[in-house]
């Protein structure tokens, strides 16, 4: 299996492709490891080894980058990439971190998140909008075989009485917002 990306403005890599190795001849979850390699900007490549720890992926970086110029742990790439997903999987969260001269510990460097493709996040919940004030639509009314829906019995009343002259207005409103919606 593997995992390609692509941010062309990304701060540390443009491109990555992640994939997958089981190791010691076994098929357990625990011992799968992966490895990233990662392409800046100027098409210097680094590469990540590492395996999942608590749902979560965590990558260090090998000694030295493919170019062999200079090692992953300076101030200017990640030491450790650890990528989780949030979101029921719609969303990937990648935290960038450099380890401390001399030390085991790692200092953020920044955290980026990605969304998938076609997913529904970050776009809110759907309601069902009265067509008389525009809030939340829990009574259907019908005219002409076609069902709307009204927030309360005034809202109700108002469409029953003359349903042509609400429907127009809410049309009028509905192309007002998108017209909006376009700046």
């Amino acid at each position: 299996a593997r995992f390609v990306f692509h941010s062309p403005d990304a701060k540390y890599f443009t491109s990555a492709e992640l994939t997958t190795a089981a190791t010691a001849n076994s098929t357990s979850k625990d011992n799968v490891a992966f490895a990233l390699k990662a392409t800046d900007e100027d098409g210097r490549a680094a590469r990540y080894e590492g395996h999942v720890e608590d749902d979560r992926l965590v990558l260090l970086a090998d000694a030295k980058r493919e170019d062999g110029e200079a090692e992953n742990s300076g101030a200017s790439w990640p030491a450790r990439i650890t990528i989780r997903q949030v979101a029921g999987g719609d969303r990937m969260l990648m935290l960038y971190e450099r380890q401390i001269e001399g030390s085991d510990r790692f200092v953020r460097m920044s955290e980026v998140g990605y969304t998938r493709v076609g997913s529904q996040f970050g776009q809110g919940s759907t309601m069902i909008e009265c067509v008389v004030t525009g809030g939340k639509g829990t009574i259907p009314v019908t005219h002409n075989g076609k069902t709307y829906y009204v927030c309360c019995s005034g809202c109700r009343d108002l469409f029953n009485e003359d349903p042509e002259s609400v429907l127009a207005e809410y049309a009028e409103r509905k192309a007002k917002e998108r017209e909006e919606a376009k700046q």
